[in-house]
């Protein structure tokens, strides 16, 4: 690991491309940060092919200029390949820039059979998108006019769409799509930074084959114009934080918990030993139709001093036995959601229900869904809490994209989903987790995965596998840094508990070898806030990446500071007057600090993670 790289993933900086008033960023897949004059107009377009179980495939696109563009005219041949060839997809068009207009169209193709969900053109706006007027113009002619929704929005804000026109500040912006029948998402929902206008519309039948003949010609054109000041977000407002709030008084920082170890190997379970058992809650999922269940079980309850326990379930027969083998292990909650759907349906919350009457006292059921928080917005209305339970949602960054910037930009999201959850409980607790990089499982999988030859299930225990759910910066610098931005951005009056990462295993907090990783560290850190109270909290923002928090906790005082952007930055607090603190790094080097007349001064490293204490 070197300063040079605290991700370790080896992205390369985008490249700046400007004509005229256009400015572009240039990714290894996409056409980022579109600007006119200055102004953010789109937040990225790209050519999206997502397969019959809706993963992602991964492109490289390359961006070209031509010679043949005029004097006022910049044209860029694309040309793109999914990085795996047996996928065997191939893309050509032109990006061109001219006065006022935008024109990215591409033509996609498959060299082999493939069935795809998604094939197509993409354009993403920005979380500041949320409140403006947008008139949207169908297929037939006809038009009709929204305000993109504050609030997350669990359905699409609109549909049918052949083009769009909005106003930022000063400026009319007008969007053709062409090739297909586009609708817009609200990918907020995901933790994504964006709102999506994309193809095809989720009601036509899906997957669909591709053949080698079967080519896909689409465009996105975009025109600006200056315009009298309208109903439109003023371009010179500050971007809004994305669930940014403030709190008149302090509250208590949430419980942080870890998830049991996924690792197919029980090897792992030796990087745990008696200096690594969690001193706290592990959150374990149990699959009852798995027929190793109890061992899996046994596991977690070796893994941490109590367990939060979520049955995942084939239907309620299997319950009222799967809560007796519960017997003996300390249990803070209990929670059970369908295999299928993922969420707490009537007839499993009943049979949960009547399971956990005969204990006394018994644990906090919790109910919700073990997806993503799409599930709990879109089916909150039907869940009837029953006194005393909680709500439950789990949280990645990447259902849509793995990059570096979508991880970071997350986290000021996370903020706005946290906010919402609490609101939709209704004064219910509320449990976020597992908090993990990548997805632990495919919750849109429309058939079974293969199975994967790599991987050896070992036969005494029910934990789950999923092929390329372990994200190689787990073990980075990066990642501390990013936990603790996360749980400051999740740790909002209501909500409870947070569970991240594993206990041991390639997800887990420590090396094979028993050492504690730096994102693990920064884990005991939050640990050690569980239940103190909240002084001070400003969460990371879409403007600027730099958090902390300031709690107290018996006669301890501790801030933890996380910077996600790409240089030191220094940030002022303030402490009030007492002894000097001590200042620690989540990679193990001590940073640079300030005391002075009761305001801190911390030098965050980029992509690092600091916590300074005073007794």
């Amino acid at each position: 690991m070197t300063p040079a790289d605290p991700w370790l993933d080896d992205e390369q900086a985008p490249r700046t491309v400007r004509h005229g008033a256009w400015s572009v960023q240039l990714t290894d897949d996409s056409v980022d940060e579109i600007r006119y004059g200055g102004t953010l107009v789109l937040r990225a377009v790209r050519w999206v092919v997502r397969d019959e179980n809706w993963r992602t495939v991964d492109l490289v696109v390359t961006h070209r200029p031509l010679p043949d563009g005029g004097e006022d005219e910049l044209i860029l041949a694309v040309e793109g390949r999914s990085v795996d060839p047996a996928v065997g997809v191939v893309l050509t068009g032109q990006l061109v820039l001219r006065p006022g207009v935008l024109r990215y169209e591409i033509t996609g193709s498959v060299r082999h059979p493939f069935r795809r969900n998604r094939f197509g053109l993409v354009a993403l706006h920005s979380p500041e998108w949320a409140g403006t007027p947008v008139t949207v113009t169908h297929p037939d002619g006809t038009g009709s006019d929204i305000v993109v929704p504050e609030e997350i929005a669990p359905h699409q804000p609109a549909r049918d769409i052949a083009a769009l026109r909005w106003r930022v500040g000063t400026l009319a912006v007008e969007m053709d799509v062409v090739g297909d029948v586009f609708e817009i998402e609200d990918q907020r929902n995901w933790t994504d930074a964006s709102f999506k206008t994309y193809s095809t519309p989720l009601s036509r039948p899906f997957p669909v084959e591709l053949g080698p003949d079967d080519a896909v010609t689409q465009a996105i054109e975009v025109r600006c114009a200056p315009s009298g000041a309208g109903p439109g977000r003023p371009a010179s407002a500050a971007p809004v934080p994305a669930g940014a709030s403030q709190h008149e008084q302090s509250w208590v920082f949430p419980e942080i918990a870890l998830g049991a170890s996924t690792a197919p190997d029980s090897a792992a379970l030796d990087s745990t030993g008696p200096d690594r058992r969690w001193p706290g809650t592990v959150l374990v999922e149990l699959d009852l139709a798995a027929a190793n269940w109890r061992a899996a079980l046994a596991r977690a309850a070796g893994e941490g001093e109590r367990l939060d326990v979520r049955f995942v379930c084939p239907g309620p027969a299997p319950i009222a036995d799967a809560v007796r083998s519960l017997a003996g292990h300390p249990v803070a909650r209990v929670g059970v959601v369908d295999g299928a759907t993922h969420v707490s349906e009537p007839p499993l919350v009943a049979a949960l229900l009547d399971a956990l009457a005969g204990m006394q006292p018994g644990p906090e059921p919790v109910l919700g869904t073990r997806a993503h928080f799409t599930e709990l917005n879109r089916t909150i209305q039907r869940l009837d809490l029953p006194d005393g339970a909680g709500v439950a949602f789990s949280l990645t960054p990447q259902m849509h994209d793995r990059s570096r910037r979508q991880v970071i930009e997350s986290v000021p999201v996370q903020r706005r989903v946290a906010e919402q959850a609490v609101a939709l409980a209704a004064g219910a607790r509320v449990h976020i987790g597992p908090v993990t990089l990548r997805p632990r499982f495919n919750a849109v999988a429309t058939a079974p995965a293969p199975p994967d030859p790599a991987i050896e299930v070992s036969a005494g225990y029910g934990a789950e596998f999923v092929p390329e759910a372990t994200d190689p910066r787990q073990v980075s610098d990066g990642v501390a840094a990013w936990a603790v931005a996360s749980a400051i951005a999740l740790a909002v009056p209501g909500v409870v508990s947070l569970a991240y990462f594993e206990t041991c295993g390639p997800r887990g907090v420590v090396t094979a070898a028993g050492e504690l990783l730096p994102m693990g560290r920064a884990v005991e850190w939050l640990a050690e806030l569980s239940g103190g109270r909240v002084l001070a909290s400003s969460p990371a923002t879409t403007a600027d990446p730099v958090t902390h928090v300031a709690v107290r906790t018996s006669d301890t005082l501790t801030v933890l500071a996380a910077n996600l952007s790409a240089g030191a930055r220094e940030i002022e607090i303030t402490v009030g007057a007492g002894s000097p603190g001590e200042l620690t790094h989540s990679a193990g080097t001590v940073g640079r600090v300030a005391d002075r007349d009761g305001v801190l001064t911390l030098t965050v490293p980029a992509a690092g993670a600091v916590r300074w204490v005073r007794s």
